[in-house]
């Protein structure tokens, strides 16, 4: 039973030092904790700039490229009226390819007459006939917007009417790539990016020197408390800051001041009582021996007058003694 017994407490105190070992290995100093903190704080701020700032860039630049290519549209609908009154297909195929060029973001540009029938477009490899009715003009409407899902990528397909006065002899059509918002949006986020990385390394900087000055206050106190710990009642921490830090140091020193008084103040009781008890025991010891002698010559009195040879025998004995 008691091997049992001894067993269990082997095996609870095994794994209180397990338990120590692994409080000990999951230690993170403050330092430490400061930095993380930083690092994470400035990674989260700057990940929500990113975030917000691609959302209201995104916003601004679809609206700007939807203007963009609404101007560029109208452009090409007033300069292809003379040539689609004139029935010059040629030429206006020309005014497109040369239109085209000037934006590497347009996809691609056609005109339609008023009965949907393809003048010109910019297609190398043909024209898309299911292109045509993918964003028709509404009416009563100067120009519609469609979002087209591509071969070549999300595409902003503007419509726009070519009037001759007020009636209808055609539409342009123009397309306007959407990855190019794309490439500016990464554009943007690539230098917000190295700025947030200049800005978390500034602020690793700033931690590590923050974060020294606070730590190392305290690993003083820890290194006072480890001797007071150890029995050395005479450690103090010489810290003047006029903050929480200072005043936890002047309590530690008072503290290790009233302590060493504790101790000395336990030393002193302990000797007196210590001398009491020899005091004491001196006491009982000489109480005990005088009766002993007080009986031992009573004896003799009584020997005196019944033998007095063995009375002088015995007071011999005490002299003796």
């Amino acid at each position: 039973m008691s091997g049992r017994i001894w067993g269990l407490k082997i095996i609870k105190t095994q794994k209180m030092i397990n338990k120590n070992s692994i409080q000990a290995k999951k230690f993170i100093g403050l330092r430490q904790k400061i930095l993380l903190s930083m690092i994470l704080l400035l990674l989260s701020l700057g990940l929500s700039i990113a975030f917000i700032n691609q959302m209201i860039l995104f916003k601004s630049l679809k609206t700007e490229y939807q203007n963009k290519g609404l101007i560029h549209a109208r452009s090409i609908a007033a300069y292809s009226l003379v040539d689609i009154l004139t029935q010059n297909n040629s030429r206006l195929k020309k005014l497109l390819d040369s239109e085209k060029k000037l934006d590497t973001d347009t996809a691609y540009i056609f005109v339609i007459n008023s009965s949907n029938r393809i003048l010109a477009h910019t297609f190398p490899e043909g024209f898309p006939v299911d292109l045509i009715k993918a964003n028709p003009l509404p009416e009563n409407k100067d120009f519609n917007i469609q979002l087209l899902d591509t071969q070549l990528g999300l595409i902003y397909d503007i419509n726009v009417p070519i009037l001759a006065g007020k009636s209808l002899i055609g539409q342009v059509r123009l397309g306007i790539l959407q990855n190019g918002i794309q490439r500016t949006i990464m554009l943007i986020d690539s230098a917000i990016l190295v700025v947030t990385l200049l800005i978390i390394l500034i602020g690793i900087i700033l931690a590590y020197k923050i974060s020294s000055f606070i730590t190392q206050p305290i690993s003083r106190l820890v290194e006072a408390t480890e001797s007071i710990r150890k029995g050395d009642f005479s450690a103090k921490i010489d810290i003047r800051a006029k903050d929480e830090i200072g005043l936890l140091s002047g309590a530690f020193n008072k503290m290790t001041v009233y302590l060493n008084q504790l101790v000395e103040e336990i030393g002193r009781l302990t000797r007196y009582r210590e001398r009491e008890s020899i005091a004491l025991d001196l006491h009982d010891n000489c109480a005990q021996d005088l009766a002993n002698l007080i009986k031992r010559l009573e004896l003799c009195e009584k020997l005196f007058k019944l033998e007095p040879a063995k009375a002088f025998e015995e007071l011999n004995v005490l002299k003796e003694n």
